[in-house]
């Protein structure tokens, strides 16, 4: 397997949102108010990176890579970041270069895409469960994987 696939520091985890179900209810206005989408990042992990609670932050790994708020909170461990299922993608005018994987070839080629501005957590994952195994302790990749979030955009 050949490609970037360089290492990350954190781990995200995805949870599913009390107030929607899965992408029901995103686009309501009051709920986008009320639950903003954000990542939660623990205080030492966020003062080891320079975050502040409530700055735009890049989160990302090799697939994809959105900007959101960051949310300082002890409910999420040292090292790992949370992110709520669900959140509608919002493409924006900057772009990144992430890797995907060529089926055909079995290897990892750059692709230019946008930066998510909503949030949308399955844009982190591969639809290859086997690739994140190491890092996921054997659960699904659609439920955690290796990460990093930052308030300067990847290169």
């Amino acid at each position: 397997h050949q490609g970037k696939r360089q290492t990350y520091g954190l781990l995200y985890m995805t949870n599913k949102a009390r107030h929607r179900g899965h992408t029901t209810f995103d686009s309501t206005a009051i709920i986008k108010d009320q639950f903003p989408q954000t990542v939660k990042i623990n205080p030492v992990s966020a003062a080891e990176r320079g975050i502040k609670d409530g700055e735009l932050v890049y989160v990302y790994n090799d697939r994809g890579c959105m900007r959101i708020p960051a949310e300082l909170t002890h409910a999420v461990l040292p090292g790992f970041v949370s992110i709520e299922h669900g959140a509608w993608y919002r493409p924006s005018k900057e772009t990144v270069t992430v890797w995907q994987r060529n089926r055909l070839t079995n290897t990892d080629e750059p692709v230019t895409t946008f930066v998510d501005y909503g949030g949308t957590d399955n844009l982190l994952t591969d639809d290859d469960y086997t690739l994140d195994t190491p890092f996921s302790c054997q659960t699904l990749a659609a439920q955690t994987g290796p990460c990093e979030v930052s308030k300067t955009k990847p290169q």
